[in-house]
């Protein structure tokens, strides 16, 4: 065997080698990625059930997150205080909930009916009054997500809503 061919075997070896290479670390990019939208995903849903879990086991609160979302008169100065906190929590988690949408670690699938209920959520008097006092701590992006869904729903006689958060039964479910 001469030199020549030897070395033809060599880079033929060398060109199998890092076409191996590039196959794994494609097949690891793929696994990397899938790992971090599984851990996103796992995060939000537990950050929000975590909300969800505190509303279920404090009646006081659960009073609170109703009675503040409907009228917030109807609070006084430290409830009112308390259901600012816990408004800015939810938007908090929304916010987070959309940036990670935009980055792409969570899918439309997921993303599309939780804005319709976060929406929906802050459409309520007490809601949106604290989101307007609360709209300067927000990214500008995140707010003209809020803003526009908010006059989208307002528009919308018809939208879906979160009334049975409330105790309210829409036309449409009470037939059912």
């Amino acid at each position: 065997m001469t030199l020549e061919a030897l070395g033809n075997i060599g880079e033929a070896a060398g060109a199998i080698a890092v076409v191996v290479s590039l196959v794994y670390l494609i097949t690891q990019m793929r696994q990397n990625t899938l790992s971090i939208r599984s851990a996103t995903y796992q995060s939000v849903v537990g950050t929000a059930a975590g909300c969800n879990q505190i509303l279920t086991q404090n009646k006081e609160l659960a009073r609170l997150f109703r009675v503040g979302g409907e009228n917030l008169s109807e609070l006084d100065d430290d409830e009112r205080l308390q259901f600012s906190f816990l408004c800015m929590q939810f938007f908090d988690i929304f916010e987070n909930l959309y940036l990670q949408y935009l980055h792409g670690t969570i899918d439309t699938d997921y993303w599309l009916p939780r804005q319709r209920s976060y929406l929906a959520l802050f459409s309520k008097p007490g809601f949106a009054d604290r989101w307007a006092e609360c709209r300067p701590n927000y990214t500008e992006k995140f707010g003209r997500l809020i803003d526009e869904g908010l006059a989208s729903i307002q528009s919308d006689p018809n939208a879906e809503g979160v009334d049975f958060l409330f105790g309210q039964t829409s036309p449409e479910r009470s037939r059912t």
